[in-house]
């Protein structure tokens, strides 16, 4: 996919970072930091708009695979056919 969109890797790697059980995932979500360098825990999630924006992107993403595997399908055939 990186040879097509040359960022894909890189975005599906912030977008995993993020949706994922992990460190990054619960300070996007659950975490703010004030300008006094105070760290805020909210249990029910600080900025749900961050979620959207992450399934956008990934929808996003999907898309590109779609289109890449949709022409790759043809060439595999082709070559099936050849073989």
């Amino acid at each position: 996919m990186n040879k097509q969109y040359s960022q894909y890797r890189e975005v599906y790697d912030q977008l995993s970072e993020i949706v994922h059980p992990n460190g990054m995932g619960a300070v996007v979500y659950f975490t703010n930091i004030t300008p006094e360098d105070t760290c805020v825990i909210y249990d029910d999630g600080h900025t749900p708009q961050r979620a959207l924006v992450s399934l956008i992107c990934a929808g996003f993403l999907l898309n590109f695979a779609e289109i890449a595997i949709a022409g790759i399908e043809p060439k595999l055939q082709k070559l099936s056919a050849e073989a």
